[in-house]
């Protein structure tokens, strides 16, 4: 059969002769207008027997955020088994982001809580990054933010605090994503003044210790499977 046609216009065209594509390929667009009975579908007969397709070619979409999330054994108000969750799921997802090539501008945080209730929050960094070490205090912060805690990030150092409300669930994700070999990234003040520094030093930025460390992991994680390493941030 003629791959695409249904079985009764098979028997039309059988009729006429028609018996595989190349047969199709033959006919004009008019002598299959009278052999279908309709010029649209005598048309798109004639098109798709030499290869040739007038539907607008819709482009493959890259995905706009990738994510990583878990759900508590049971629920916690523990900050230190919040955010210790938070640092697992910024590594998966810097991880993923440069197996990608991708840098991602934006940090989510979601949290569901005992009540099933959800929320969310997000922040644009100053520049697109790969790493969770740029991930994760950003997440930190955000957390901190939802929950009404003073400090942010230095709220860490205190990991006993209890959080002001039961966490079912929490997750990050990165999105405002871009290819990292085209994306241009803007440094900030410190990162210049940073790179100067160790220019002058002749050693390398933390940035880019932190990018190396990474990356060091990503190749023990590819050979010994994920478990076999983890990020201490």
């Amino acid at each position: 059969g003629i791959p695409g046609i249904g079985p009764s216009l098979e028997r039309r065209l059988a009729e006429w002769g028609v018996k595989t594509v190349a047969d199709l390929a033959k006919m004009s667009e008019q002598t299959l207008a009278t052999a279908v009975g309709s010029q649209t579908m005598a048309h798109g007969l004639y098109m798709a027997a030499r290869g040739m397709d007038e539907r607008a070619v819709t482009p493959y979409t890259p995905e706009k955020s990738i994510g990583s999330e878990s759900t508590f054994p049971e629920d916690t108000r523990d900050m230190r088994r919040v955010c210790d969750l938070l640092r697992r799921c910024c590594d998966e997802v810097a991880s993923s982001l440069r197996r990608r090539g991708l840098v991602a501008r934006t940090v989510t945080v979601k949290l569901r809580f005992a009540d099933l209730s959800y929320k969310s929050m997000s922040h644009t960094m100053e520049r697109a990054e790969d790493t969770a070490a740029a991930l994760y205090p950003q997440s930190v912060e955000l957390l901190c933010r939802m929950l009404g805690i003073e400090g942010g990030v230095a709220a860490m150092r205190s990991p006993g605090t209890p959080l002001p409300r039961d966490i079912r669930l929490a997750g990050m994700s990165a999105s405002g994503l871009a290819r990292s070999a085209g994306s241009t990234v803007q440094p900030t003040l410190d990162d210049v003044l940073e790179e100067t520094e160790a220019q002058s030093a002749g050693t390398v930025t933390r940035s880019v210790r932190q990018r190396d460390a990474e990356q060091a992991l990503d190749a023990i994680r590819r050979k010994y499977g994920k478990g076999a390493a983890s990020l201490g941030l």
